[in-house]
């Protein structure tokens, strides 16, 4: 080793050696021009899929009158010209990232080392369960809605429960609503669960806004609309059959009743009444048909029978 030390050249001869004879990357050729890459740590990059890419490349020493960028992917190569965006930087601009490829600049009579552009995948909303919990006045137990198609319709007061899943883990996640953003909580054990509860008050549309733990967001979000409808009345019908128009005092009158809800129904009770009809009446009117007066407190929307007497 003292005979390699008394014999090395000094100067350029030194980097020479350094470089051919004793195999060191540290040592570096006295380049005139030299263009540094930047925002590419480790000589790679992430990029979300579909994202424009912006390289800047800084020139120290000799500002070289022509600088390249030499493009490698799968399929082909491609040289692209670097122009002057600043007085020291060059940039090259990739429009829409959609595959990895690797690079290199080059200018005056520097070549740098090669560079990695990977591709960082977006997350997505794989899996949303919707689970309505309805007021307690409407008495109904909670639905899940598995699979969203179109609106999603509640009464006013309803509370919704909503699980999702994502097709990566998540850093963060939130609804956001007209009213302002609703944050979800992610999944201490398992980061690609998030959980949620939101009580619309109006008709909109809302949308999932995620974030992945590489800082990536979804390309096309998620939207759901919600749409907040009335409890309207529960429709009722009460049909008489098998008898004529003439009934007695003492007649057993059947009846046939329906009733349906948007929800639910908890019972019915049928409240009737009868009146004689005189013999003026009966003269003045003709045959006068008694029927009864009802007034219904609501059940499922199966068909109820019975007799009035």
């Amino acid at each position: 080793m003292l005979a390699l030390f008394a014999i090395a050249p000094t100067g350029t001869a030194a980097i020479w050696f350094q470089r051919t004879v004793l195999l060191s990357d540290e040592v570096d050729w006295p380049y005139r021009t030299r263009l540094v890459v930047e925002g590419f740590d480790g000589g790679s990059r992430g990029v979300p899929r579909g994202d424009p890419l912006d390289i800047r490349v800084r020139v120290e020493g000799e500002y070289p009158d022509r600088a390249w960028m030499h493009l490698q992917f799968d399929s082909d190569e491609r040289r692209h010209p670097l122009a002057y965006g600043e007085l020291d930087v060059l940039r090259y601009t990739h429009a829409e990232v959609r595959e990895e490829f690797r690079f290199h600049v080059r200018g005056g009579d520097f070549r740098s080392g090669e560079y990695r552009v990977h591709i960082l995948e977006r997350p997505r909303l794989e899996h949303i369960q919707i689970t309505r919990h309805y007021p307690e006045y409407i008495g109904a137990p909670p639905d899940t809605t598995r699979k969203i198609d179109g609106d999603i319709s509640v009464p006013f007061g309803t509370r919704l429960a909503i699980e999702a899943r994502s097709s990566k883990p998540l850093a963060r996640a939130s609804l956001l609503m007209a009213s302002g953003p609703v944050a979800f909580q992610v999944d201490a054990n398992d980061a690609q669960l998030l959980r949620g509860e939101v009580s619309p008050n109006e008709t909109e549309s809302v949308v999932f806004d995620y974030t992945d733990v590489e800082g990536v967001r979804p390309e096309s979000p998620s939207r759901i609309r919600l749409r907040v409808v009335p409890d309207r009345e529960p429709e009722l019908k009460l049909r008489v059959s098998g008898i004529g128009t003439m009934v007695s005092p003492q007649a057993r009158i059947p009846y046939h009743v329906q009733a349906t809800d948007d929800y639910r129904i908890d019972g019915i009770q049928l409240r009737h009444s009868h009146r004689s009809v005189t013999a003026d009446e009966e003269a003045a009117d003709g045959n006068v048909e008694t029927a009864p007066e009802g007034c219904l407190l609501y059940t499922s929307p199966s068909p109820r029978d019975g007799l009035l007497s």
